[in-house]
């Protein structure tokens, strides 16, 4: 089948073009639109691949013709050229400039009548972001008064629209590869019960909640309750014109956990991989953007400060979480991970990891003394719509969010849990923080098998 492209498109040469295809298809999500074969084994270097991904089309074709291809790979070759083979025909009829192009027809057979070259994605103006950062500011500030006046209102909830995940990183319990996405209005009900609650940040998590094809829709009612709306995304979605749909959804804040500089069998959240996307997000986004490195469980200790130190300059904030061991226990951090933590938090001082003086604690391997609020000031909704304590506390207290009432969040905020001195979970630690001062707790439960939480919980959230 002849495939007709009108338009400017990148033409990749690459060393290796089977690897360079399949990484494009199974970790970037590239479909493979046509090769010169049905098949491209991974001894075979002479073909070329025509990928596409939404709006976004690219060619990788082999940089070396015949035997002259040397044992390893030099600096590839990067041009636009007219390209044809037996039984294929590829047009490329305007130069590549590989900063800027765009694709307008991909089509089987004969080519179709050129449509106009879609513009850019355009970008706020500097004033614009400003405006709204300090808005945003403003808001935040808001929301911790109201918090401070009265003890009868969650602060936050992450709510799960979407458990379904394209990544699947060994260390993570808490995403499936066969889940549907919730029904987009049993989803705006649950926002509308938390915004009668008061509650005043609402955090979209999953699974990955970019899979979620109405989340525009759950961001806009989040912001309508009049609460801070984030999301916790790996990235690997992310485009202009998706950024540019979440600008004008409202979305408020959005974090990023990247584990490693290059991906491993653990996890394929790595600085390699989503570099570019971090730079689309510091061009197009006018929401706040966290950057969140790792440090423990085999990852390379460097690998941390690299990533803060590419986070802040790209205008980010960034924080540091403790990865545990495959047990899921609590380890001192070693010589060489506490020297790097240490320096990422002397240079993220100034953002709000400030509040994460608890993790000083476990990076000793020592319990927190501290109030855990989780049901009161922190819910957690699963996509059935239970309210948990936590991620890693599923099933306590699990109930329905519609039967959640006003009683139930001052019942939970009073209410001591027993897995609270060697709890991880950084969200539930900095909203507690608010009330650390006053209202001792005058019940306790406790939560998980035999009061140790969830055996498969592996990183600080």
């Amino acid at each position: 089948m002849a495939a007709a492209i009108h338009g400017a498109i990148p033409l990749f040469h690459v060393y290796d073009v089977p690897t360079s295809v399949a990484f494009s298809r199974d970790i970037l999500g590239f479909e493979i639109v046509q090769t010169p074969r049905p098949f491209m084994p991974a001894s075979d270097h002479s073909g070329w691949a025509l990928l596409r991904l939404g709006g976004v089309v690219l060619m990788r074709s082999n940089a070396y013709e015949g035997n002259i291809r040397p044992p390893s790979p030099v600096q590839p070759v990067r041009r636009a050229r007219r390209f044809s083979g037996r039984g294929n025909r590829l047009e490329v009829t305007a130069a590549c400039k590989l900063k800027s192009m765009a694709v307008d027809t991909i089509s089987a057979g004969e080519p179709a009548a050129r449509p106009p070259i879609r513009a850019a994605v355009p970008r706020s103006s500097n004033s614009t972001r400003r405006m709204k950062a300090v808005t945003r500011k403003l808001r935040e500030l808001a929301s911790i008064g109201s918090a401070l006046a009265s003890t009868g209102h969650p602060y936050m909830a992450h709510i799960v629209p979407m458990r379904r995940c394209n990544l699947a990183c060994t260390y993570c319990n808490e995403f499936d590869d066969v889940s549907d996405p919730v029904p987009v209005d049993e989803m705006l009900r649950r926002i509308d019960h938390l915004g009668r609650l008061g509650t005043s940040v609402i955090t979209i998590s999953g699974g990955e909640p970019l899979l979620h094809p109405e989340l525009d829709q759950i961001i806009a009612r989040i912001r309508k309750t009049g609460a801070i709306a984030g999301m916790i995304t790996n990235g690997y979605l992310l485009m202009p014109d998706r950024i540019e749909r979440l600008n004008k959804a409202g979305l408020d804040h959005m974090q990023i956990s990247i584990d490693n500089v290059m991906p491993d069998e653990v996890s394929k959240k790595s600085l390699k991989v989503l570099d570019k996307k971090l730079q689309m997000l510091a061009e197009h986004a006018d929401f706040h953007v966290n950057i969140n490195s790792v440090v423990g469980g085999g990852t390379p200790p460097q690998d941390a400060l690299v990533v803060s130190e590419r986070a802040l300059a790209l205008g980010f904030s960034s924080t540091i979480g403790i990865i545990h061991d495959g047990s899921g226990q609590l380890k001192p951090l070693g010589e060489a991970e506490r020297t790097v933590w240490d320096k990422v938090r002397k240079l993220t001082r100034r953002s709000y990891s400030r509040f994460n003086h608890f993790q000083e604690a476990i990076a000793n391997g020592k319990p927190n003394d501290w109030r855990c609020r989780a049901g009161g000031r922190y819910l957690y909704i699963c996509e059935l719509g239970l309210v948990h304590y936590c991620s890693q506390q599923r099933g306590y207290p699990g109930v329905p969010l519609a039967g959640y009432k006003t009683a139930d969040v001052k019942r939970e905020f009073l209410t001591e849990k027993s897995c609270a001195p060697n709890c991880t979970i950084s969200c539930v630690h900095q909203v507690s923080y608010i009330d650390h001062w006053r209202a001792p707790q005058t019940s306790q439960t406790t939560p998980g098998p035999s009061g140790h939480g969830t055996p498969e919980l592996v990183q600080i959230r």
